[in-house]
């Protein structure tokens, strides 16, 4: 089990809260969503997204002037998942790690996620 820090239980509450949202205006139940979702997770191609969130990471990181021990130690993620993130490598990275990351670098997780998409589209077109 990992260890959990403060904010930790908000950060999956709302998760939580728009997950549902998501799935009740689909007009899913809890077991066509948790099918959709592990059909996703079987076929997914991860490489691009690893890379893309890789590099948004470590620009992110490199624009605030900080080491990557500095912002895992800020973020409370392991040093080696941080490096395994900035050089590409698909990690297992939950949520509340995800977003702890988002605010070590001083950005909103929207905003990381719109970085990676567009990330992703111009590698897309190369």
């Amino acid at each position: 089990m990992r260890r959990r820090y403060p904010g930790d239980e908000a950060i999956i509450a709302a998760f939580a809260q728009v997950a549902r949202e998501a799935r009740e205006s689909a007009g899913m139940t809890i077991e066509e969503a948790e099918a959709a979702i592990a059909e996703m997770q079987r076929t997914y191609d991860y490489t691009p997204t690893a890379r893309a969130i890789g590099i948004v990471f470590k620009e992110a990181r490199i624009a605030q002037r900080m080491s990557m021990k500095e912002l895992a130690g800020a973020a409370k993620v392991p040093l080696q998942i941080l490096d395994d993130i900035e050089r590409g490598k698909p990690v297992d990275l939950p949520l509340t790690d995800f977003v702890r990351l988002c605010f070590g670098v001083c950005i909103d997780p929207p905003e990381i996620i719109r970085r990676m998409e567009e990330f992703k589209e111009r590698l897309g077109k190369q």
